[in-house]
């Protein structure tokens, strides 16, 4: 039995043992919940965080998406050699031919994700407060919704970069790979990521990344092959680290050369070759 979603945690305590359970963890409620109300009130009720703990006992193999979630697991009691690691997987194809945005502004920087605390987009906007004093026409292309959204437009306003960031709202699709073939730079302030989905994404698409050193990420960005990697919250680091890339243009290039190249080894292919062969070898024990 493959188990990807919540509330997961019940099955492996009321199922018949005869089932083989395999648990695909993309997170973990200890720390979904430091970023959401939902899930802390859940944490709080005691038996959604003593259950989760005891299906990662129970399962007979767990999968995890990154190396940080594997850390994660362990800590929380999980047998190491039952944890494999198997990272989500990309359509590298649909990054390949994405139309360029012609009258983009350059030097452009990119964020798409949920406008929420954990994502850290005030940190971004403040990094490009400091950006701005090295690269004037730098711009900043905001996509996403979330409660965030009127506080971020309020900083915007305050600092002064009315004419430096631009908020798309939701984009997906074709419009989303257009965005990514068309900018400069990707930046993910995240607080924590799992994995990041967004990072492959732009890795995919040949863009060189700026983004926290947290959680998954690492697992993505090699520092200084395929971007560059700050201390969460750090907008004075990160604004550091756009500007070398900004001024960089051989070095973004071979930034995104790497980062494309990397990305191919999370194609749907090799994540669902790396999948089949666990489970058979689930089945097979």
């Amino acid at each position: 039995m493959c188990i990807r979603d919540r509330p997961y945690s019940l099955l492996p305590m009321i199922i018949k043992k005869e089932y083989k359970t395999i648990i695909t963890l993309h997170g973990i409620v200890a720390i979904d919940s430091k970023n959401s109300i939902k899930n802390r009130l859940l944490l709080k009720n005691y038996w959604y965080g003593f259950l989760e703990k005891s299906a990662i006992k129970k399962a007979d193999k767990l999968i995890a998406v990154s190396p940080a979630i594997k850390n994660i697991v362990e800590k929380k009691g999980a047998t190491p050699s039952k944890i494999s690691v198997i990272p989500n997987g990309i359509d590298i194809h649909e990054h390949e031919n994405g139309r360029i945005i012609e009258n983009l502004n350059h030097p452009s920087l990119f964020f798409i994700g949920r406008l929420v605390k954990q994502k850290g987009v005030d940190v971004l906007i403040k990094s490009l407060v400091i950006i701005k004093e090295f690269i004037q026409d730098v711009h900043l292309y905001i996509a996403g919704i979330g409660p965030q959204l009127k506080k971020l437009n309020i900083l915007v306003k305050r600092l002064n970069l009315e004419n430096n960031v631009t908020f798309l709202g939701h984009i997906q699709g074709e419009q989303k790979i257009s965005y990514y073939k068309s900018i400069d730079i990707c930046v993910i302030p995240s607080s924590f990521e799992s994995f990041s989905f967004v990072t492959l994404e732009a890795m995919a698409s040949g863009k060189p990344v700026v983004a926290s050193n947290v959680g998954g990420i690492p697992y993505l960005v090699e520092e200084g092959e395929t971007g560059f990697l700050f201390e969460p919250g750090n907008y004075h680091e990160l604004a550091k680290k756009v500007i070398q890339l900004l001024e960089n243009k051989e070095l973004r290039e071979r930034m995104g050369k790497l980062a494309e190249e990397k990305a191919e080894l999370f194609s749907w292919e090799s994540v669902t070759d790396e999948t089949i062969k666990l489970y058979e070898k689930t089945l097979r024990g």
